[in-house]
């Protein structure tokens, strides 16, 4: 009966002592799993407010520890692509911002000139003209106009266009036209110039 209750005690006592490492085991797995998805879960939420220099330093083994080092990569590159993102955007904005400061340089360059000026399509459709133009012909007539050649009578339409096409072959072609308007007989020295693309 002795030796019952000693080996009773004894297989108790290693039960007990297999319960407690068991559980201390499990415990120490579990925190190992969980702290590193805790760490991932707040450095999502950081991610989503914007911190993209936010980084997971918590250590973590086997498959955990290959997604935290794929976490930091990705935040790493989210944010390197973020920076040239916002310097390509910057130096868009730079562009335009010069694009459309020569813009109006050359717009006041064509109101502050006498002769009068027509930027047209290689078609001859009317794109552009300056405030010069509308002094040598009618400015309702320039306003409703569409296409350069309508600008002349029919016999000078066949020369602007072959002027057009021998600009576009040498880069440049000029001819005086005589223009009847409201009684007046206007002599027009016109030049035309292609510009590339």
């Amino acid at each position: 009966r002795r030796y019952r209750y000693f080996y009773s005690g004894l297989l108790g006592l290693i039960a007990i002592f297999v319960i407690f490492v068991a559980t201390w085991l499990a415990l120490f797995l579990a925190k190992q799993i969980i702290v590193p998805i805790e760490a991932l879960v707040q450095a999502t939420g950081q991610l989503s407010s914007g911190h993209l220099d936010y980084r997971v330093h918590t250590p973590a083994i086997d498959e955990l520890a290959a997604l935290v080092h794929s976490f930091n990569h990705m935040t790493q590159q989210l944010e390197s692509k973020t920076h040239e993102l916002q310097e390509s955007n910057q130096g868009l904005a730079q562009a335009n911002a010069e694009l459309d400061d020569r813009r109006s340089l050359i717009e006041a360059i064509l109101e502050s000139i006498t002769p009068g000026v027509v930027s047209v399509s290689a078609e001859g459709e009317i794109r552009k003209v300056n405030s010069s133009l509308r002094q040598i012909f009618p400015a309702e007539t320039v306003e409703k106009t569409k296409h350069v050649a309508d600008l002349f009578s029919e016999e000078d339409r066949a020369e602007l266009a072959y002027m057009m096409n021998r600009a576009q072959r040498i880069g440049l072609a000029g001819r005086e036209f005589t223009v009847k308007r409201e009684g007046q007989i206007l002599h027009l020295a016109v030049t035309v110039s292609a510009l590339e693309r």
